[in-house]
């Protein structure tokens, strides 16, 4: 199943993918992260791994990000793989007006099972809005640390 959400973000590209690429930052728009840790690599640089642990409802869902491509500042694609779901999340970011950025995020989510891909394609619309919700979060974030 593949989808799309874009958004736009008040601070300049530059800024936008620093504040996107430092883990340091996730917890300030991914609060459902639990934990993460380095497997291989340099996080955030390609062919890095990194175990992500996010609380869903009541339960840990552990995911392995593998980094794809890094183009700084125009895209950051990743891949992303737990027991039953995979996902590719390519994102791009479009100066606007030098002092603005489009965020645009591709994604593609495939699932182990045709009855479980069944079932993705049914939550489409609640993957969609958990992507916006994020995307949300980071514009909220991102402009809050230009203002600091």
């Amino acid at each position: 199943m593949r989808y799309q959400g874009e958004i736009e973000i008040n601070v300049p590209r530059e800024q936008v993918i620093d504040l996107f690429l430092d883990p340091d930052n996730i917890r300030q728009w991914q609060p459902d992260l639990v934990s993460h840790e380095t497997l291989r690599g340099e996080t955030g640089q390609p062919g890095a791994s990194t175990r992500q642990v996010h609380l869903m409802g009541k339960s840990e869902v552990e995911t392995i990000e593998t980094v794809m491509e890094v183009e700084a500042p125009e895209r950051f694609a990743a891949f992303y793989d737990s027991d039953t779901v995979w996902n590719l999340i390519d994102n791009h970011f479009m100066d606007i007006d030098g002092h603005s950025t489009r965020w645009i995020m591709k994604s593609d989510c495939r699932c182990s099972s045709a009855l479980q891909q069944m079932m993705i394609s049914l939550l489409r619309r609640s993957l969609k809005k958990q992507s916006m919700m994020l995307m949300t979060r980071f514009k909220s974030f991102a402009e809050a640390s230009q203002s600091s």
